[in-house]
């Protein structure tokens, strides 16, 4: 058996305002189980594995058990899941009894996988999550609704949660490079993990954006002091539209942490709220 259990069980609100009570919960499992995110992303169609941060989404249909909402998956029937390698969030639930119900079944189903995954291949595909601003700025930007979006913001939000395509809209520039995707197989002729190579583009000379700062350049703010790493991972995810407990899941650090984190940003950038440190970080090239 992989997982015996989990420590530190609560409930949270979802992070949209919902018609009828509603909880997510969160909680730490005993045991790393990312060893199991390609096998999940093998069996659940859904499924939505990322790198960094480590995690998959995924949705448990009402052949796991019947729930009118969910917060991942918004579908009726079904409940959704964001995994990490040793946590968890689940949701949506009436309760804590019933949150903890789900719990135990997501620990079966994690052991089940376990078990039998010696009988499926794995699939190692990785969706790399691309901001919303940076998708936002490649658009037309002129909310024609052709995609079926009422506006390009909106749409640039489904393309980064892999809702939709960017073929949808009929405007897009063409891109001026594509990436091909080999497997690495062991050998015993399974697939182990992946390599991406980048084809070369037909025309560099129209690249006219900068290159959005890595995660580990020093970054000077307005009044000559500088953005630590982690300052800037909590002001990306920001800009994103993460709430504190959602970049304290994310980036496995404290609320509090993040709180202080986000308290130094808007002091080093001089602003007061989140918008404004939005569009400071889309104007130097950080999302």
């Amino acid at each position: 058996m992989l997982v015996q259990g989990f420590t530190d069980f609560k409930l949270v609100p979802p992070p949209r305002r919902m018609s009828r009570p509603a909880w997510n919960a969160m909680f730490n499992l005993d045991q790393d189980v990312s060893g199991l995110f390609p096998y999940i992303n093998r069996i659940k169609e859904d499924a939505l594995y990322f790198e960094r941060p480590h995690y998959i989404h995924f949705h448990w249909g009402e052949e796991d058990w019947d729930k009118p909402d969910c917060a991942l998956y918004p579908k009726k029937g079904e409940s959704g899941c964001a995994l990490y390698p040793k946590r968890a969030v689940i949701g949506l639930y009436k309760d804590r009894d019933e949150a903890l119900a789900a719990a135990w079944k997501l620990v079966d189903f994690l052991n089940d996988l376990e078990a039998r995954k010696d009988s499926i291949t794995p699939n190692h595909r990785i969706y790399k999550h691309i901001p919303v601003l940076d998708i936002f700025k490649i658009l037309p930007r002129t909310n024609c609704r052709k995609c079926g979006y009422p506006t390009c913001m909106a749409f640039a939000a489904a393309v980064s949660a892999h809702k939709t395509g960017p073929d949808q809209c009929p405007d897009l520039t063409q891109p001026i490079a594509s990436t091909v995707v080999y497997p690495v197989f062991d050998q015993q002729g399974k697939v182990v993990s992946t390599v991406e190579i980048e084809t070369p583009p037909q025309d560099r000379a129209s690249q006219g954006n900068a290159e959005p700062a890595e995660a580990d350049d020093p970054v000077q703010a307005p009044f000559g002091e500088t953005l630590t790493t982690r300052e800037i991972q909590v002001l990306r995810l920001m800009a994103e539209g993460f709430t504190n407990g959602e970049i304290s899941d994310m980036l496995e650090i404290s609320p509090h942490t993040v709180k202080s984190h986000v308290i130094h940003v808007f002091n080093k950038l001089g602003v007061n709220d989140r918008t404004q440190a939005a569009v400071w970080a889309a104007k130097n090239n950080l999302v």
